[in-house]
């Protein structure tokens, strides 16, 4: 890492409530990633523009471990994660599930 970067961590866990395909987005300027229960599932690339990357996961009902990384490389940064339930739209990850 460059002495002008900056990088920011957020683990924590998420709740699914119904067994199914959840879809994840993210939004963001810089370099981002997001695990799901320790397995990478989305990256992107560290463009200086917002780029839009998705990924879809199986997950079963109840608690998951959820870790997002984003670095930021001398520039202003943008992030922003959303997610998908089975069966509806996306939308940002709320305190209810989180």
């Amino acid at each position: 890492m460059h002495t002008s970067d900056a990088l920011v961590q957020w683990s924590g866990y998420l709740y699914a409530r119904t067994t199914g395909e959840y879809a994840f987005r993210v939004y963001a300027a810089g370099k981002a990633e997001l695990w799901i229960d320790g397995r990478s599932l989305l990256q992107t690339n560290g463009a200086d523009v917002i780029l839009l990357v998705e990924s879809t996961v199986h997950l079963t009902e109840g608690s998951h471990r959820i870790d997002v990384q984003l670095t930021q490389q001398n520039r202003p940064s943008a992030f922003e994660l959303r997610w998908r339930e089975p069966s509806g739209h996306f939308q940002t990850l709320s305190a209810r599930v989180l």
